[in-house]
């Protein structure tokens, strides 16, 4: 059986991130920080993925100073300079309110110009020429395409 269906396209963008977890939020920044029209699609209506969602902590990822990953834990942990500070192997340990999180984070992508798609689920992507050039989404208006240079 074959279906087909023309799909209204949603927007178009240099960049979309699927995926709000700290890796997603650290990836639409750098890019919207680079000149790029960046929408990052999450599947729930919050941002954070397991950090918020899943009350998963510690962020973990550090590789250098100065990079987004401070700027993270910088503003999860600037209204929490009572707690506990731990530094392991894998970086530093900080309290994470996931509540607050998901404020505090929505804030930081908007502010740094990227785009949010909130409940938007992918479901299929668009590939030309053997390379991905946008995705199919569900979203609570209905079907679409995002469409983007980058994926």
């Amino acid at each position: 059986m074959k279906y087909n269906k023309d799909i209204n396209i949603i927007t178009e963008c240099d960049v979309v991130v699927c995926g709000s977890g700290p890796a997603g939020i650290c990836a639409a920044v750098s890019a919207a920080r680079e000149g790029c029209n960046v929408v990052l699609v999450e599947r729930y209506g919050v941002i954070g993925g397991n950090l918020t969602v899943g009350n998963v902590n510690p962020i973990l990822g550090s590789v250098s100073k100065g990079t987004i990953y401070d700027e993270i834990i910088a503003l999860l942990s600037e209204n929490h300079s009572d707690s506990e500070k731990v530094s392991t192997r894998n970086g530093k340990e900080i309290h994470i309110d996931p509540e607050e999180a998901k404020t505090l984070l929505i804030n930081y992508v908007y502010k740094n110009a990227v785009r949010v798609m909130l409940q938007c689920a992918i479901v299929d992507t668009i590939v030309e020429d053997n390379k991905v050039s946008g995705i199919i989404v569900t979203t609570p208006q209905g079907i679409g395409l995002i469409s983007a240079k980058t994926v």
